[in-house]
């Protein structure tokens, strides 16, 4: 089931537009909101899709090392049960997850919200830039007080209370970065939805790059006991953060002095702290901590470094392997990162690392294209970042 291809309801139209305005106590945000052409007409995904999205954006910076390996599958691997088809082609809720009830009901939209939000951030953002790779970036490696200290210096990015819930980076093959921002919701109830994204659209003012306020995307996902799940999406559109991020290979972690810079670096930071989540991800925690900033060094040293190159469908790929039973049957996961990628950032060659993604966005858009449908007894998802999740039957 998490390797079926299927179609999520996706809508974003001037219709939603006028509900969002009238809704109860709705105020308006400084940018005038648009419709998302490219989320309005239904997304064609795996459901394992959705669950890499969740593992990488929800994945605990503050856990102790001994069970890191336990809480980080755990994110996710409690949902492969929840999810199946109508005769529609349509994704719905198993017949196992409508039974849920109370608070852990409201958790589970939630957090399967953030993953389907990370999968249309990934299509919005491919449509509208082109090619290229997408890296989530939680808001959090701007710490309270509004500035992040990358190499040293402090970055000119004001952050506020009320805020999205993460930086998305756009990179193209000449080293072009955009950043944007992205707000998730996640709800049982469709009702809920509008009041979600009224409240979202504010949330996206949250951050500012030298004074301006960066492109943003709010996701509400609907995921009901009664129907298909749903997605809704409003584009608070602005001017595009553009910046070549090709600069001079050097450590970022040499100090530079404790000078304000300006937006270029700001986001060579935002940049550099994505590129040591996706490190991470792979379980490659000496190289996270290289290009991470400065109050995440810490946490990934902390963590065990236990990477080992597994082939895939999409080829080698670096990461971790677990192997457990359920039920009557052997299950192996694995999580991790395109070898190509990982071997770029264990380098530190900046050059060698942005032309790694160029491949990585190849491979991404060929598992898009249906090139992984001959893979029939397990699920492969490629993240737009060059992440991988793999699950399979042992027997």
């Amino acid at each position: 089931m998490l390797g079926r291809t299927v179609t999520v309801i996706s809508e974003s139209d001037k219709s939603l537009l006028a509900e969002i305005a009238a809704a109860p106590g709705f105020k308006a945000p400084t940018k005038a909101l648009s419709s998302v052409q490219s989320l309005g007409g239904g997304l064609t995904l795996q459901p394992a899709d959705a669950l890499l999205g969740l593992a990488y954006a929800t994945r605990m910076h503050h856990v102790h090392p001994d069970i890191y390996e336990l809480y980080r599958l755990w994110s996710w691997m409690r949902y492969l049960g929840v999810f199946d088809v109508d005769g529609n082609d349509s994704l719905i809720l198993s017949n196992e997850a409508r039974q849920i009830r109370g608070n852990q009901r409201r958790v589970l939209s939630e957090e399967l919200g953030i993953g389907f939000a990370k999968v249309a951030a990934e299509r919005w953002m491919a449509a509208e830039l082109g090619f290229g790779t997408v890296t989530l970036v939680d808001v959090d490696v701007v710490p309270d007080g509004g500035v992040l200290p990358v190499a040293g210096a402090h970055l000119a990015t004001k952050i506020s209370t009320r805020r999205p819930d993460y930086f998305l980076v756009h990179l193209d093959g000449s080293g072009v970065s955009r950043v944007r921002v992205l707000e998730c919701k996640g709800t049982l109830d469709p009702g809920n939805q509008v009041p979600q994204l009224a409240k979202a659209v504010r949330q996206l003012e949250g951050i500012a790059i030298d004074g301006a306020m960066p492109v943003g995307l709010a996701v509400s996902a609907a995921l009901p006991d009664d129907g298909p799940v749903r997605l809704r999406s409003v584009d608070p559109h602005d001017d595009e953060f553009k910046f070549n991020v090709r600069l001079p290979p050097q450590s970022p972690a040499a100090v530079r002095g404790d000078a304000p810079v300006d937006a270029q670096e700001a986001v060579r930071g935002v940049v550099e702290a994505g590129w040591a989540h996706v490190a991470d991800f792979a379980g490659s925690t000496e190289v996270a901590a290289y290009w991470a900033p400065a109050q995440l060094r810490g946490r990934f040293l902390e963590r065990p470094a236990d990477a080992t190159r597994v082939e895939t469908p999409v080829g080698i790929c670096v990461g971790r392997q677990l192997a457990f039973q359920s039920g009557n049957q052997r299950v192996s996961v694995f999580c991790g990162v395109i070898d190509v990628l990982h071997d770029a950032l264990a380098s530190g060659d900046r050059d060698r690392v942005l032309d790694a993604q160029g491949y990585v966005a190849d491979v991404s858009q060929s598992s898009r294209d249906g090139a992984l449908s001959e893979v029939r007894d397990h699920a492969v998802a490629v993240g737009a970042d060059g992440t991988v999740l793999e699950l399979r039957i042992l027997g």
